[in-house]
């Protein structure tokens, strides 16, 4: 019997009298009320007691409310659709959750109700059911959550993206927080991705992907939970012990969770533990009947990982054939520093037909290049190694640019018609004074002068149409410039961006931090690269000087010990105060301190002279941080008190984060050069 039946039944018993009425509601399995015509109740069923541990009475006091027994969420929803059909007098329907008295577990119901009127068609009191539709709701609910993980697990073989995705899928329908976590090449279990309902929360919980968060104790003991293979349940987080799993330095980020519950999923394919799904509940109230929907979630995203990780090794063997078509070695000129950087296209698989190079030619000059061949492929790929190889023979021969790009073209032409590949030519001179080029349809370079960034341009049509149009050598002078930057368009187009690829570029041009890294290329593509670029990037950066410096990782100890110990050899040969050298080394450890405890990955140290004085640059890939201007209210804390002491010792103390790549740490030392040293 359908609830349309069923209301009209009750109309009638109650029509007939109010004891048929109450035999009639008392048999059935809904929960059956009465209202007075102003909503207030004047009737529940057996039933309904008995779910929701409501008398008529206490129902009436909290009239308005229905606080601890509608779902807080479904609440706004029931009473503008009440209150509508009251005053209306059609009929009324609604779902929403009801509290089961006594827990805190909630159900779907769909509530109707229905006017009964007297001879004149004055509604004297309204007559309702409500119907538990649980297993519907949930079973449609659970069929969309699951076509929605499947849009976020299997649109992408970009992982970050893909679980960046699905933690918030996660967290916008069922908990609080979520966490995937994967072994990484070292057996650790780190974080990659991470999701909370609390803005401000998740950004904090996003300063823990990428780091190995647990100490070597515990997490040993969360791989044995994880290859057990079962769901772990805990209906009473104790976050305190949880802080105690951790790292001190990231202990403060659990604070935020404020969980009550957790769920673990592990993460299996073919018989191996690949990580974990970690889930928590704060506000939000667990739900046993969520563990097999991300039991089942957890079994999706570890295709989903088998899948980015087999398309990954295919790519890797496509981008290591294409890699073997670029220059093994660049030419590294006495005076100048020469730095590349290629990167396959994040979404396919094919080998794409971008290229760099460099020569260093006969009269001390050096010849500089980049294209990019239409299209993807092998033969895009063998195209492309030609086309460098003739650029590079054709230079051995031929000292103008324009020609350069002539003689190809009239080769390529023959060799290959219909093909289409742009390409920049330039040559720097022995002296270092003056670059000519030429451009085959190719974004133009960019120079960086005293923090002005300067277009290249120059008229030319691509290779293989080049004879149709003008095309000219152009000259710039190199006087006071600092970077030279040739690249491919697919550092610059991303369909998903906000900001101008362009825009991003000039950015990173104009930052200090680029002419005291060690890969200018590497910080470009950094800096740059967003998530959804599916075209391949070739950068070439030339710079026009010989820093000083040293480069390491924060997790190699003896590394940095070494370059400490490079650094005060060389302030010994070339700075004359014995005290300003040990501040000066003190600055340096500090500086490296701070980094080590704070970030991972590539760390790169500068040492600048300028005028008498010099300046130390210390550039991280870690996650943003403020310069204090005092000791932490902690004096044992080791956060801010490196900073502090670095300051002390120093003319001046600047940080700069540097958007997606890390921080840039500036010290302006109390050293003074020796004058008989250049």
């Amino acid at each position: 019997m359908t609830d349309s039946n069923n209301l009209g039944s009750l109309r009638d018993a109650l029509e007939e009298s109010v004891e048929r009425f109450a035999l009639i509601a008392d048999a059935m399995p809904q929960l059956v009320w009465l209202a007075r015509p102003d909503g207030r109740f004047e009737y529940f069923n057996r039933r309904w007691n008995e779910y929701t541990g409501l008398t008529v009475e206490s129902a009436n006091a909290a009239y308005g409310a229905s606080k601890g027994v509608v779902h807080p969420d479904d609440l706004p929803g029931m009473w503008e659709r009440w209150s509508g059909a009251l005053a209306s007098g059609q009929n009324y329907e609604c779902e929403y959750r009801l509290r089961r008295a006594g827990t805190e577990s909630y159900r779907w119901f769909i509530a109707r109700a229905a006017p009964v009127r007297d001879e004149r068609g004055a509604i004297v009191r309204w007559v309702g059911t409500c119907t538990d539709v649980d297993e519907q709701r949930r079973a449609r609910e659970g069929l969309a959550f699951t076509a929605r993980a499947d849009e976020a697990l299997f649109t992408s073989f970009d992982l970050k993206r893909t679980f960046a995705d699905f933690c918030s899928l996660i967290v916008s329908e069922l908990a609080d927080v979520a966490i995937v976590a994967l072994a990484d090449v070292d057996g650790s279990l780190r974080p990659v991705a991470t999701a909370h309902r609390d803005p401000q929360s998740a950004a904090v919980l996003a300063g823990m992907r990428g780091q190995r968060i647990l100490t070597p104790e515990a997490e040993q003991r969360e791989w044995l939970r994880l290859r057990d293979g079962r769901p772990r349940v805990i209906r009473h987080f104790d976050v305190e012990a949880g802080r105690k799993q951790l790292w001190p330095y990231l202990a403060s980020a659990i604070a935020p969770m404020r969980a009550h519950a957790s769920v673990t999923i592990p993460l299996e394919s073919r018989g191996a533990t690949l990580g974990g799904l970690y889930i928590f509940y704060g506000t939000t109230a667990f739900d046993p009947r969520d563990v097999p929907l991300l039991r089942d979630a957890a079994r999706r995203a570890s295709i989903a990982i088998e899948n980015a990780r087999s398309f990954e090794r295919e790519r890797r063997i496509a981008e290591t054939f294409q890699r073997a078509a670029l220059p093994l070695v660049l030419a590294q000129p006495v005076g100048m520093h020469v730095d590349a950087i290629f990167q396959a296209g994040s979404d396919e698989v094919e080998i794409g037909g971008d290229w760099y190079d460099t020569v260093l030619l006969r009269d001390g000059s050096l010849l500089v290049g980049i294209g990019d061949v239409m299209g993807r492929g092998l033969q895009a790929a063998s195209i492309m190694a030609r086309i460098r190889q003739m650029i590079s023979v054709a230079a051995l021969y031929e000292p103008d640019p324009s020609r350069i790009l002539a003689t190809v073209d009239e080769l390529v032409r023959q060799a290959v018609p219909d093909l289409l590949v742009t390409a920049f030519c330039g040559i720097i001179d022995a002296n270092r004074t003056l670059l000519r080029y030429a451009n085959a349809g190719h974004r133009p370079p960019l120079m960086r002068r005293s923090g002005e960034i300067i277009e290249l341009k120059s008229t030319g049509l691509p290779l293989g149409v080049r004879d149709a149009g003008p095309s000219e050598t152009a000259t710039a002078k190199l006087e006071g410039m600092d970077l030279l930057v040739l690249y491919t368009d697919g550092l610059v187009e991303c369909r998903t961006a906000i900001r101008g690829g362009e825009e991003r570029l000039h950015e990173a041009m104009r930052s200090d931090a680029i002419l005291h890294t060690h890969a200018p290329a590497e910080f470009i593509r950094d800096s740059c690269v967003l998530e959804g670029r599916s075209d391949d990037v070739a950068i070439l950066t030339v710079r026009f000087d010989a820093p000083t410096g040293w480069a390491f990782t924060a997790e190699n100890a003896q590394a940095a010990n070494d370059a400490r110990g490079d650094f005060v050899r060389y302030l010994r040969a070339n700075a004359g105060d014995r005290d300003a050298i040990e501040a000066a080394e003190l600055v340096f450890g500090e500086l490296i301190g701070n980094v080590v405890r704070h970030a991972r990955g590539a760390i790169d140290v500068q040492l600048e002279w300028c005028g008498e004085g010099a300046l130390l640059h210390v550039i991280d890939r870690g996650p943003a941080f403020a310069s204090i201007g005092g000791l932490p209210s902690d004096l044992l804390s080791e956060g801010g008190r490196g900073l502090f002491i670095a300051r002390q010792l120093s003319n001046r103390l600047a940080v700069e984060h540097i958007g997606a790549y890390g921080n840039h740490v500036t010290a302006a030392l109390r050293l003074h050069r020796l004058r008989q040293v250049e």
